[in-house]
């Protein structure tokens, strides 16, 4: 019991700062987790926080993959935050099947292209901080980084 008690206190929780983020968060707190070990990306999702180009880049790649042919880009002026929402909502006004959260998101990491924008290192910066603080000590450090 002593080991899980010590565990508990090494808990933190990551939400999206969108509604449904800040939703899942009071679902959290209502089902008994501290509301100060739940950390909120300030403002955004993580989809929000990288480069648009790369995102851009990522999202038609994985359109292309989903439809098995060559779609039509989605135009930059139609990437509103939540991101994540407005490619799904993009894709099926246009009658094409929109790419998974999840395959753009690995199509990032494995292009080497999960980079964030200003705005989005200002955000990771501030998840960290509070990460941090639930955590007690740095998170890059506890993952056994310098």
């Amino acid at each position: 019991m002593l080991i899980l008690n010590d565990a508990q206190h090494r808990v933190a929780f990551t939400v999206d700062g969108d509604p449904g983020g800040l939703k899942l968060r009071k679902r959290l707190v209502n089902g008994g987790v501290p509301a100060e070990r739940i950390a909120v990306l300030d403002g955004m999702t993580l989809e929000d926080a990288v480069d648009l180009d790369a995102y851009r880049e990522a999202v038609h790649a994985e359109a292309d993959a989903a439809n098995k042919t060559m779609t039509p880009e989605m135009p930059a002026n139609m990437f509103r935050e939540p991101r994540a929402r407005a490619v799904k909502a993009w894709y099926e006004q246009a009658g094409l099947i929109a790419p998974s959260k999840i395959a753009v998101a690995n199509r990032l990491v494995q292009d080497g292209q999960a980079v964030p924008s200003e705005e989005g290192c200002a955000a990771v910066r501030a998840l960290h901080d509070q990460l941090t603080k639930v955590l007690g000590t740095s998170v890059v450090q506890g993952l056994g980084q310098p």
